[in-house]
């Protein structure tokens, strides 16, 4: 009986013969072409291209030195730049198409570009590859009988969604989306599963290109669980948009081009916070007073009753300012998250 070293040494070997590509001064004679389009969003709502082209250019280099992949054929490939937009996108598939050499394949990323894409390119008798189209509407294989994808499909997340809320017994979820096939189709999926479950969907936002009235909205309505799908343009403006009018609107008051050189600058969305806390706490101490027949102008620095009210209210405050989520501890205390980082010989880990 042999070494079992050995044996397995040999078979690694071996694996490393398989897998490994020819050296760049190996002879390789692949006489045929075949070509391939590709479509990419190298800027718009989603500049997935920016990293999506390189990969498939070294991908493409990497099997044409195979010799064992397709020995006859080298792949070539026609590109053009989509935006992510729809229109742009089909024009671009016309282009490939009417151009020689015929395409036999095209390359494809961005859901709603993915979408006109494939639904046209049935007329051509041509499959088309996705490695960046997740909308669920794209899995329907009357509408698009010749497509295929790399990327999961939007839903995926949903059932994940659904066990975080059953572990924390959350049953009113609401929801904010770009108006896209893409996200109204993840959040049709998302309402069905919580249905099932005895959950409900109170609040519904949607927005096309201003998510500001939708935010306000959910805020107005005092939504606590929100599920939020949009491109990542769109999240930015949703997450920020806030605080994006709050740093214009400071630094228009402030009138400088150079903000390093006010002191306190950095502490401004906390003076600003602070505000909204005081006139949250203000507005429910003054309904709690107001059952008991007072009011808050009735202070007059000996009146613990009115102090009373206000500290209940101030201590169980909590919102979502400029500078975070705002809520104190029992000391009064400032309750925030501290994250910690740490990099590692290029190595990136987290530490909650």
């Amino acid at each position: 009986m042999g070494n079992p070293c050995e044996s397995r040494y040999f078979a690694f070997v071996l694996l490393m013969l398989l897998v490994t590509p020819c050296p760049s001064g190996s002879q390789i004679i692949k006489n045929k072409t075949l070509t391939i389009g590709g479509i990419f969003p190298m800027s718009g709502s989603w500049a997935g291209g920016e990293g999506c082209l390189p990969a498939v250019q070294m991908a493409l280099s990497d099997v044409n030195n195979q010799t064992d992949i397709l020995p006859e054929y080298k792949l070539e490939m026609d590109s053009d730049d989509s935006q992510c937009k729809p229109g742009l996108g089909t024009k671009v598939l016309y282009k490939l198409l009417y151009n020689k050499p015929t395409k036999l394949l095209v390359l494809c990323g961005c859901s709603i570009v993915s979408t006109f894409v494939a639904q046209a390119a049935k007329m051509w008798k041509l499959v088309v590859l996705s490695y960046g189209g997740s909308s669920p509407a794209l899995s329907n294989r009357e509408r698009f009988p010749t497509f295929f994808r790399t990327h999961p499909s939007g839903t995926l997340h949903n059932p994940i969604r659904l066990k975080v809320f059953k572990k924390f017994n959350w049953k009113r979820i609401s929801t904010i989306q770009e108006t896209q096939e893409l996200f109204t189709s993840t959040i049709e999926d998302l309402e069905k599963r919580v249905k099932r479950e005895g959950m409900d969907i109170v609040v519904r936002q949607s927005f096309l290109t201003d998510p500001t009235n939708a935010v306000r909205n959910l805020r107005r309505q005092d939504a606590r669980i929100i599920v939020g799908v949009f491109y990542e343009d769109m999240a930015r403006r949703v997450f920020c948009q806030t605080a994006q009018q709050f740093t214009e609107r400071l630094d228009k008051m402030l009138n400088t081009s150079d903000t390093s050189l006010i002191t306190g600058y950095p502490e401004a969305p906390l003076a600003y916070d602070a505000v909204w806390a005081m006139a949250f706490a203000f507005h429910k101490a003054a309904a709690k007073l107001g059952e008991r027949g007072m009011q808050l102008e009735d202070f007059d620095y000996n009146n613990e009753e009115i102090t009373d009210a206000i500290y209940s209210a101030m201590n169980s405050t909590k919102f979502l300012g400029i500078s975070g989520n705002v809520a104190f501890t029992a000391k009064g205390d400032r309750i925030a998250w501290t994250q910690v980082e740490q990099f590692i010989s290029k190595s990136h880990s987290r530490l909650d």
